[in-house]
């Protein structure tokens, strides 16, 4: 659970249509465009973690029985669609 408030606090940048970004980002795989800089924005490797986090804290939530939130949370950051405002 802890993670997925780390996200919850990290992805609070937007890109222009309101769909949270990861950034700065950390490219392992790659350096982007080759500039020779491993950071980029919405890293497939950060990306997959935080779905991977917000995804587990649902679960764990659910099979506790354990109150998510107002709906401004761990759940609504995972569906697709806009980002909740905040």
């Amino acid at each position: 659970m802890e993670q997925a408030l780390f996200y919850e606090d990290f992805l609070t940048r937007t890109d222009t249509s309101g769909k949270a970004v990861f950034l700065p980002s950390f490219s392992m795989e790659n350096s982007p465009g080759n500039t020779g800089v491993y950071f980029s924005i919405n890293a497939t490797g950060d990306i997959m973690a935080g779905k991977h986090a917000l995804q587990a804290a649902i679960d764990a939530a659910n099979v506790l029985g354990v109150e998510q939130g107002s709906g401004q949370g761990v759940a609504s950051a995972s569906r697709p669609g806009p980002a909740p405002p905040r």
